[in-house]
């Protein structure tokens, strides 16, 4: 379950109609009713993404050092995979989330296949809804 997930949940759960707009944003989230009513049919392995397409200056004195948390990026995960893409420089990072739930062994050069298909499922997502990425650098954004 995401986030995303309850607004479709809770138009089920209230019968509630939906008008959406030809042409309009799709929802990202899935309905997860039958999954509360004891289905366990419904449990879906889909990709999650996430994306952040902005600068966020660091806090506190010391900033941040998380390039995640701070400069422009997209995410996925499918399974127990994640991958990070880094829109300043197009560098990509892999985790195996089962094996390094904090995300500090990249290992996107020794499994290039995954690498590969999670970057192409993150594009096409990219796509899809339109979101923007960045063409440039901002020149005002402090490390």
């Amino acid at each position: 379950m995401i986030g995303v997930d309850l607004l479709p949940t809770i138009l089920e759960m209230t019968n509630a109609k939906v008008v959406v707009k030809s042409g309009g944003q799709p929802r990202d989230g899935i309905s997860l009713v039958s999954l509360l009513n004891g289905s366990s049919q419904q449990i879906v392995h889909r990709p999650l993404f996430w994306h952040f397409p902005s600068y966020l200056q660091g806090f506190g004195t010391s900033g941040s050092d998380d390039p995640f948390r701070t400069r422009p990026a997209g995410a996925v995960r499918l399974g127990d995979w994640k991958l990070i893409e880094f829109f300043e420089t197009g560098r990509v990072e892999l985790y195996n989330l089962v094996d390094d739930i904090s995300e500090t062994n990249n290992v996107a050069k020794l499994n290039p296949d995954r690498t590969a298909l999670l970057l192409e499922k993150l594009t096409s997502w990219r796509l899809a809804v339109n979101a923007p990425v960045p063409k440039e650098l901002n020149p005002d954004y402090e490390n």
